[in-house]
């Protein structure tokens, strides 16, 4: 039943974001254009920074517009307008949150398969640049390693679970208000955001001052690279924690505490 919450949630999902990442496709290979174009008609100049600014305009809007589009979808689906359609379904509230995670998880991945996408449209034929980023990228890996980046990648993917589940929660519990949900969620997602970030504080940074060890070796110049990873790590499984709570929040609410309209 996962699998086809899954499929018909990310098909209405992906019809919302289609058009930015067709306007992003479009303004990279466009804004290509006028890059050629204007080494052999210099008027050209002016719209080629424009269309330039356009681009680097969607690119920054195609993540934050996704974002937005799945936690409405999910706002409207579990608490306004369809929610009644979705809550009589015969399926568990864990299933329906977890679904909505997943594929939320899912757009932003692809979403930013689209921007990288995107801009190797707008660098492609420019001379020396992927040959040039290809050297910062194994330069970046004999310094850093490759474990370190990809626990970074890791990170900011994960990032986006934190993030739906955080949201998903903090709408758990304004739903539960008879009125202004909406505005009751942003300010429960304001409350869990800054616990989230307290209890990140007092479990990162609290036992590495109080540890001497550890304190002078971050404040050493040569911090090893796998005491970097390690400490990482540690927040990396911390986010995945909270995230879980949060997760069981959200279906203990919807569960136990649903209050639609």
């Amino acid at each position: 039943m996962l699998a086809k919450l899954m499929k018909y949630d990310l098909k209405s999902l992906l019809k919302g974001v289609l058009p930015i990442y067709l306007i992003g496709i479009v303004l990279a290979i466009v804004s290509r254009l006028f890059d050629v174009l204007v080494d052999h008609l210099s008027f050209l100049s002016i719209p080629a920074g424009f269309m330039l600014f356009f681009f680097i305009l969607a690119m920054i809007a195609i993540p934050f517009f996704t974002l937005g589009i799945v936690v409405m979808k999910y706002y409207n689906t579990m608490v306004k307008d369809e929610a009644y359609l979705t809550h009589t379904l015969p399926v568990k509230k864990s299933t329906l949150v977890l679904s909505k995670i997943i594929d939320g998880f899912i757009l932003m991945v692809i979403s930013t398969i689209v921007i990288i996408l995107c801009i190797a449209i707008r660098l492609f034929m420019i001379d020396g640049v992927f040959t040039a980023l290809k050297e910062v990228w194994l330069s970046s890996v004999e310094v850093l390693g490759l474990s370190f980046w990809i626990i970074i990648i890791v990170a900011f993917f994960l990032g986006f679970i934190s993030f739906f589940t955080c949201v998903f929660a903090a709408i758990s519990f304004g739903q539960k208000h008879n009125n202004n949900k909406f505005i009751m969620s942003f300010v429960y997602y304001i409350a869990i955001y800054y616990i989230n970030q307290i209890v990140s504080v007092v479990l990162l940074i609290v036992p590495v001052y109080l540890n001497k060890s550890w304190w002078n070796t971050l404040n050493s110049e040569n911090v090893s690279i796998e005491f970097i990873n390690g400490y990482l790590l540690v927040a990396l499984v911390i986010s995945l924690v909270m995230s879980a709570v949060y997760y069981f929040i959200t279906v203990n609410n919807m569960t136990k505490k649903l209050n639609l309209e």
